[in-house]
């Protein structure tokens, strides 16, 4: 953590109130402390997450709405999480996707269509593992 170190001389008043300025002196500090952008844990599970995502898409290699859209076989690029990221659901295969970029584009800009072939969980289904 980093320690406020004041640079000049205090000043009168700290030496005749200390205890406030050993308040003023924590403000600052923590004003000047650095928050991570991704916690410890969180870091782990998407190291975790990038290995799972490699050989899940080394064992799938086509994208089922390339091949249903447009009638060829287009390489797949992508994970899409059927019922979303959040949870235990990122590492969870079963409701993985393996699709392109274009796959994943219209299964987001066309949720209905996307939700009637299967690709995208239903009302009621959304953040559920089960």
């Amino acid at each position: 953590m980093y320690t406020y170190k004041p640079k000049t001389k205090p000043a009168l008043w700290e030496s005749a109130f200390p205890s406030q300025a050993r308040t003023v002196a924590r403000e600052k500090a923590r004003v000047r402390c650095r928050v991570r952008p991704v916690s410890r844990s969180r870091k782990a599970i998407l190291e975790a997450y990038a290995i799972q995502r490699e050989t899940f898409l080394a064992k799938v290699r086509w994208c089922p709405v390339a091949k249903a859209c447009l009638g060829k076989r287009v390489r797949a690029t992508e994970v899409h999480h059927v019922r979303g990221r959040t949870g235990k659901l990122l590492l969870d295969e079963r409701h993985w996707l393996a699709v392109s970029r274009w796959g994943h584009e219209v299964i987001h800009r066309n949720p209905k269509f996307a939700s009637k072939k299967g690709w995208l969980a239903g009302k009621g289904q959304w953040g559920r593992a089960v």
